[in-house]
């Protein structure tokens, strides 16, 4: 990233997607919206979701603060997706469990370092919405979660 960034957005989603990664090696972790999948995986973590209907996967806000001329300060949203689903399992309590196990691990990593590597002034979940279905495939759940970021331009 060269001195004329306009944002932080990309360096932390790198970050996030590599963190996640090397963190949760069971879990399929994608940058952005996954490729439809021959055999699905099971444990899924989308950094950067946009949903089906193409939705914004990062929403960002700049302002000035004072009467400074730069940086920016942003605050911005990612969406995410955490899902989880076992074959011909029906149990909707095992999926459910596995997607929070995701979600927990991602907020794990939040945690542990609110910076995000000095990427960032803080980064916290802000929401998550959790989905169940039956499927002809088994028990899914599906956890839509927010992570809000405050930072400075670089």
């Amino acid at each position: 990233m060269t001195d004329r960034a306009v944002s932080t957005i990309p360096l932390v989603l790198d970050y996030l997607v590599s963190r996640c990664t090397s963190n949760m090696p069971n879990v399929k972790v994608t940058d952005g919206q996954p490729k439809p999948p021959e055999d699905a995986e099971p444990d899924l973590l989308c950094i950067g979701f946009t949903g089906t209907l193409g939705e914004p996967a990062v929403e960002n806000s700049r302002s000035k603060q004072q009467a400074a001329t730069s940086p920016d300060r942003e605050t911005y949203e990612v969406t995410c997706l955490a899902s989880s689903w076992k074959g011909n399992e029906t149990d909707a309590s095992d999926v459910r469990d596995a997607a929070f196990e995701i979600l927990y691990q991602v907020a794990r990593i939040v945690a542990q370092d609110q910076t995000l590597g000095g990427l960032v002034m803080r980064a916290r979940i802000l929401t998550d919405l959790l989905a169940q279905e039956q499927t002809t495939m088994g028990a899914v759940a599906t956890i839509r979660f927010v992570l809000q970021i405050d930072a400075f331009t670089r």
